[in-house]
């Protein structure tokens, strides 16, 4: 399969008329072991994360990337690196899959991410969901403190890390509407 075609089917993924994950997962280790010679090296299907901060796992030219998504490097150790050939495709995968579970919108996305890198991948996805489903009460916070809610408006959908969600609610008590959704 090319890369063209995987990239078609990756998009496609939970779509009724898409490839399935399990599917998909075949095709994906097979290209990796073909293509990424730091997948070539290791003899099970998941790489461990000091591949990623020591290496750069590809299976193109790391100058072709049009972005490369660091960790936060919270342990004090290296940031690990993930480059990404087309942003279009990390984008269309993002959006097929926050879709399949939520719908159209519109929502309040609220993300709570402290301590995140600006070049992660999640702070990116937050961005993206922000921009094409969110209302312009959508929001990146930093402290414990939840930012106002509107009288009227769209569902809240809050993602955070398990460390910021822990700390919010360690914070004390707070009143979200009833269909307001806590993601993790």
């Amino acid at each position: 399969m090319t890369t063209a075609e995987i990239e078609v089917q990756f998009t496609d993924l939970g779509s009724a008329s898409g490839t399935s994950f399990a599917v998909m997962e075949r095709v994906l280790e097979t290209y990796q072991r073909q293509h990424c010679q730091v997948y070539q090296r290791f003899g099970y299907k998941y790489l461990p994360v000091a591949a990623f901060k020591h290496a750069e796992v590809t299976t193109f030219p790391p100058a072709e990337a049009e972005c490369v998504f660091e960790s936060s490097a919270t342990g004090g150790s290296l940031r690990s690196r993930h480059f990404v050939r087309r942003m279009a495709v990390y984008e269309a995968s993002v959006c097929a899959a926050f879709r399949a579970v939520f719908g159209e919108g519109p929502f309040q996305i609220w993300a709570h991410l402290p301590g995140y890198a600006p070049a992660s991948s999640l702070v990116c996805m937050m961005k993206i969901l922000m921009r094409k489903y969110g209302t312009e009460d959508s929001q990146f916070f930093l402290g414990n403190r939840l930012p106002n809610i509107p009288e009227i408006g769209a569902p809240i959908l809050l993602f955070g890390a398990a460390f910021g969600l822990l700390d919010l609610a360690d914070a004390g008590p707070r009143c979200l509407p009833k269909d307001a959704r806590i993601i993790e």
